[in-house]
């Protein structure tokens, strides 16, 4: 799968911002190659709904945009977090946004939302200059394994 383009959007509830991404993914990336194809073929291969094009606002918007892809994320970005931002229920993440190609000149637009979830992580730290990597850390904003699936998302393949 050829990466065309990739961008990802934060949500953040602690700030009550989205924060919009101002460069693109680099889609030759070997990490993001694998990251996006894996999410694809797990979403697809789901129990996803599949919904005629003119059946979802969101998904024309996403396809059917002549601006800039970075901008076209930014405005779904923000219209999804001000719905969601209240709603405790649902998880934080990140948006991931793509356009990719297949082997086969089929084409692939998304939106899917990357769940964040907290792991704990070691830390390295120095004491007057010695190593001491005693200190333990929770990260919160660690992006779901391609492997895992996402919970919702648009993927339109042309």
């Amino acid at each position: 799968m050829e990466i065309k383009n990739a961008v990802i959007n934060v949500m953040n509830r602690e700030i009550n911002s989205a924060v919009f991404s101002q460069k693109e993914l680099d889609g030759r990336d070997q990490i993001v190659q694998e990251y996006i194809e894996k999410l694809v073929k797990k979403f697809l291969n789901s129990e996803c709904l599949t919904l005629d094009l003119a059946a979802s606002e969101p998904a024309q918007y996403l396809v059917g945009q002549s601006e800039d892809f970075i901008e076209v994320a930014e405005k779904l970005t923000q219209f999804y977090f001000e719905a969601i931002k209240t709603w405790e229920e649902i998880p934080e993440g990140d948006l991931l946004f793509f356009r990719a190609e297949d082997g086969y000149g089929k084409t692939y637009t998304g939106m899917v939302k990357l769940d964040f979830s907290a792991k704990y992580i070691h830390l390295i730290d120095y004491d007057d200059d010695n190593l001491v990597t005693n200190k333990i850390s929770q990260n919160k904003t660690i992006l779901p394994n391609p492997g895992q699936g996402v919970s919702c998302g648009i993927i339109v393949k042309d």
